[in-house]
């Protein structure tokens, strides 16, 4: 990667970054943790609905197509750290929602 495009990267996250709520930040967290939907809801203690709100947003700002691309732009971003994306770590011992 040239200096160039280290630099736009860095602007393009703080970008991002600002665009981003607490929240939706917290949320980002708990995805790249490989938490469902009904994990973080209950984690947070918002509806299942209100988890899929904050999603979509996230989507649209990161401008990518799922919850699983967003967790992977947040950690290119260095919105979030990359050791947490994937594994179990953190996981939470909460039942899986059927896919």
């Amino acid at each position: 990667m040239s200096v160039a495009e280290d630099t736009s990267a860095r602007k393009q996250a703080k970008l991002v970054l600002r665009s981003l709520s607490t929240r939706e930040i917290e949320i980002l967290h708990l995805l790249a943790l490989g938490r469902t939907n009904g994990e973080i809801s209950q984690e947070l203690m918002f509806s299942v609905s209100t988890i899929k709100n904050h999603l979509q947003q996230l989507i649209v700002k990161l401008d990518v197509s799922d919850r699983t691309q967003a967790a992977v732009r947040a950690t290119e971003l260095s919105l979030i750290e990359a050791e947490q994306y994937g594994g179990s770590r953190g996981r939470s011992s909460l039942p899986r929602e059927p896919l």
